[in-house]
């Protein structure tokens, strides 16, 4: 019994710090390439996404892009890490793109990653319970009136 006891106080420090690890790993890849040159950053605060009627959940979105062929390995590496992190809820490759849609515990952050040969993008939605129907609305698909 004391073993037991022992081994789920050791687990817990464990279990807290893997919930933060996918919170690190994005703040990694903000950091080394959102001001970085061959990078597009977009980041849309939760004023203007309610402005553009976007409400569920979601408090802000966060995009960074590249075609810069040389850094394109080392960020798609940094992603796809980042990305291994969360649960993948989707993910398909379509004319040469691949697409990943992943999100974590409690879909506080959904993030959509398209990887194609010469580019990728990363979109990084945070919130609060994201719902999916509301990000797959913001880049043109349908919001259906089901909650």
């Amino acid at each position: 019994m004391k073993r037991l006891i022992i081994v789920i106080m050791l687990s817990i420090p464990l279990a807290l710090s893997a919930q933060t690890t996918y919170k690190e790993s994005l703040q990694k890849i903000y950091d080394n390439y959102l001001k970085k040159q061959g990078f597009t950053t977009v980041e849309i605060s939760k004023d203007m996404l309610t402005a553009m009627g976007v409400e569920d959940g979601i408090d802000s979105m966060t995009a960074i892009s590249t075609e810069d062929v040389v850094a394109l390995p080392q960020f798609c590496e940094d992603v796809l890490v980042y990305l291994s992190q969360l649960k993948q809820l989707m993910s398909f490759v379509n004319d040469g793109k691949r697409v990943q849609i992943c999100a974590s515990p409690g879909r506080t952050t959904l993030s959509i990653f398209t990887q194609a040969d010469t580019s990728a993008v990363l979109i990084t939605l945070t919130g609060s319970d994201i719902k999916i129907e509301t990000a797959t609305s913001m880049f043109g698909g349908e919001k259906s009136g089901k909650r």
